[in-house]
């Protein structure tokens, strides 16, 4: 039987209902013993953990902070309230917390979550010594080697970038965003086949990823495998199916395929999302002609010029429509 005022009966009787996962007993007893020794730190930061644990995010700002109003220079009660303000979306907030952190005592993790939260704020420059840091101090974890790669390729070292994502994709063989972010990187440099290397290990982690599968049909594209080039942006645009920038792709690819029939009423879809596509009514007349629907060529191309006088390849318009 617990001694009703001995504070650290109750702290300890909370820590073994928290490994049993019996969190509503441990709030209790955690906040029992804050309740006998007001000052108790850690019976507040362990009210705050709980709290957080069923997503009472004020009320575990509120246990963090007066765990703080008693100890300013607790690190682990500013570890724990930065996460908070992360997941309450507060990222400045998160931002001085853990800077207040790491201004006590260096770890990885904080680091990290410094370096995500810079990053986050659009801050890639100061998150980038935080982001070398966490890999300095844990080189094992994948996730600070992602973070690493996204501060260097915001900033512009590409190359820092593609060492990081590679490291980080090797470190976790079912990460898929390193996967994705390296492929694009390698297809933007012209590397073409280690692009679909990692592109298509993505594929494989993840059949439905948007990305994947968008940058696997641009990177079939520059192989002139067209098939596969169309079977990915058909998959990427299912999973996006108002992204104006995917359609396109995908209807030049139809025409690359001669999918004649399918390219046509893809530009019909696409221009019907964004008419102020010129280029898309531009090559849906030329579809039209190839087609040999004359009519409806001359309407997109004479539609065309009307709303847009000075497209930039007027000339070709007018060249056709002369010979209609």
């Amino acid at each position: 039987k617990l001694n009703p005022k001995y504070e650290p009966a109750f702290f300890n009787l909370g820590m073994t209902y928290r490994a049993l996962n019996n969190t509503g007993s441990a709030l209790s007893a955690f906040k029992k013993a804050a309740e006998l020794k007001p000052d108790y730190v850690n019976a507040h930061i362990q009210v705050g953990i709980v709290l957080r644990q069923r997503n009472d995010l004020a009320g575990a700002v509120n246990a963090f902070n007066t765990a703080l109003s008693f100890d300013a220079a607790n690190v682990t009660a500013l570890r724990n309230l930065g996460e908070v303000f992360v997941a309450q979306n507060k990222l400045a907030d998160a931002e001085r917390s853990f800077e207040r952190a790491l201004a006590i005592s260096s770890d990885a993790a904080t680091n990290y979550n410094l370096a995500k939260v810079k990053f986050d704020l659009g801050k890639a420059a100061e998150a980038l010594p935080y982001a070398r840091k966490a890999v300095e101090l844990t080189p094992s974890n994948s996730l600070y080697h992602f973070q690493l790669g996204l501060c260097a390729e915001q900033t512009g070292d590409l190359d820092r970038a593609v060492v990081s994502y590679a490291k980080s994709a090797e470190l976790d063989k079912k990460a898929l965003d390193p996967r994705v972010n390296l492929g694009k990187l390698y297809l933007e440099s012209g590397f073409t086949d280690k692009a679909l290397t990692v592109l298509d290990e993505a594929y494989k982690i993840n059949p439905k990823s948007l990305e994947a599968n968008n940058n696997l049909g641009k990177a079939y594209g520059q192989k002139n495998l067209h098939d596969k080039s169309v079977f990915h942006y058909e998959l990427a645009l299912s999973l996006s199916p108002r992204d104006t920038t995917i359609r396109h792709n995908l209807s030049k690819a139809y025409v690359l395929v001669n999918d004649l029939n399918k390219a046509r009423d893809s530009y019909v879809e696409l221009i019907k999302v964004d008419p102020a596509l010129w280029e898309a009514q531009h090559e849906l007349g030329k579809v039209y002609l190839s087609l040999g629907d004359r009519a409806a060529a001359k309407k997109v191309l004479s539609d065309l010029i009307a709303k847009k006088p000075d497209y930039a390849k007027r000339g070709e318009v007018d060249a056709i429509l002369a010979a209609l």
